[in-house]
């Protein structure tokens, strides 16, 4: 007999990654025959923090990282209408497999975030993909989102299929509170379904309770279209930010962003800091400075 919401039950994020993905590929395809899905590999995600991407010959359309629900709440018996996701919960200093294997390159950047007042935790795949989101809505024209299906175990996915685009949430990555990536902290987005009928929801990040302003929240069957209509034709090749360049952008797109949303002075004054810490992060172990180029596999 199957349980709903069972522990073993719960679907994993690769599925839901592989089921979303399928949907919006084939939509893409009405559009550009020749579309394709480009899948970073456990290296390239460990740097910037992509799963993937979707891409049209010669430009990049828009960018996503995966989140799989850790939990849901029911007011059915056969659904659920709250689910809870985690972001910014991975160190990138602690848990980057290969930085941890080497030893002088991880205690340097210890060192340099001691020395700006900064803890270990401000360097996580939130903060990373916030910054790789600016140099890749900068200067290549695509958006960079989260992606957050509301399926939580594989008696929903059952039900979602056809149609799971029109149940997951895209939100993107820029379109977060600046305090998410200043904080240091991981935070808790919580999404819930307010009509099953017409999928309007509501998102709020923890932990100091921030509403997501409705405008800025698109399911993915929409996304794909909207991009679509609103692509940048500018080609895909490497991005090489000089670090004086980097730091100019970064301190500049934390300030202003800070400033709007009356952050605190505490927060404020982390901005710089954070800034010229993620300058001197290695995002694609090709040096200081970022670099997100298309590989050949």
């Amino acid at each position: 007999m199957l349980q709903f919401h069972s522990r073993d039950n719960k679907v994993s994020e690769r599925s839901l990654e592989f089921n979303v993905l399928n949907e919006m590929i084939e939509c893409t395809k009405r559009y550009f025959r020749k579309a394709y899905i480009v899948g970073y590999t456990t290296r390239q995600e460990a740097h910037h923090g992509l799963d993937v991407s979707i891409n049209i010959p010669g430009y990049m359309l828009s960018a996503y990282q995966f989140k799989a629900p850790t939990s849901c709440k029911s007011r059915a018996v056969s659904y659920c209408t709250s689910y809870t996701f985690t972001i910014g919960n991975r160190c990138w200093v602690c848990s980057n497999p290969y930085l941890r294997h080497r030893g002088q390159a991880r205690q340097q950047i210890i060192n340099l975030l001691s020395s700006l007042g900064l803890r270990e935790s401000c360097i996580n795949q939130h903060t990373l993909l916030y910054v790789v989101s600016l140099a890749i809505e900068t200067y290549l024209g695509a958006n960079v989102y989260y992606a957050f299906p509301l399926v939580y175990d594989y008696y929903e996915l059952e039900q979602r299929i056809p149609g799971i685009t029109n149940y997951t949430v895209t939100i993107r990555v820029r379109d977060f509170p600046i305090s998410t990536i200043l904080d240091c902290k991981s935070h808790r987005v919580e999404i819930t379904l307010l009509s099953p009928i017409s999928n309007i929801v509501d998102v709020v990040v923890y932990s100091k309770p921030t509403k997501i302003p409705s405008d800025k929240i698109r399911l993915a069957a929409e996304v794909v279209e909207k991009d679509l209509k609103d692509l940048k034709r500018r080609p895909r090749t490497a991005i090489h930010i000089k670090p004086e360049d980097l730091l100019d952008m970064l301190t500049r797109e934390f300030i202003h962003k800070a400033e709007e949303e009356d952050v605190g002075k505490d927060l404020m004054e982390r901005a710089e800091s954070l800034a010229k810490a993620l300058v001197g992060v290695s995002f694609s172990y090709r040096g200081l400075t970022i670099a997100v180029e298309e590989e050949r596999t």
